[in-house]
């Protein structure tokens, strides 16, 4: 092991011992120390294949203007009094 990989080590170490006296300070005074939170772990990975797991489902996407009906049409007289002086009638 070279320098570089025992130094790490030691100091993963020393993090350790000293969470764990955190902890026990933390007990003595009456508080709760840091809780051990496990990982998650996957559960039966063995059950389907990497090829099903990995299969897309086709989207369906609809139009949402399809669906949408226009069953009349208004048209609102305005003053011209009320409108900006560059304003432009557009007639459909």
């Amino acid at each position: 092991m070279n320098l570089v990989e025992h130094l790490s080590v030691k100091v993963a170490e020393q993090a350790e011992e000293i969470q764990r006296l955190r902890d026990e300070n933390n007990r003595l005074k009456g508080e709760q120390g840091k809780p051990k939170i496990l990982p998650n772990t996957k559960a039966n990975t063995a059950l389907s294949s990497e090829k099903e797991r990995r299969a897309s489902k086709p989207h369906h996407k609809t139009n949402k203007h399809a669906q949408i009906r226009i069953d009349r049409v208004e048209v609102v007289k305005v003053e011209k009094d009320h409108l900006p002086a560059d304003a432009q009638g557009k007639r459909l």
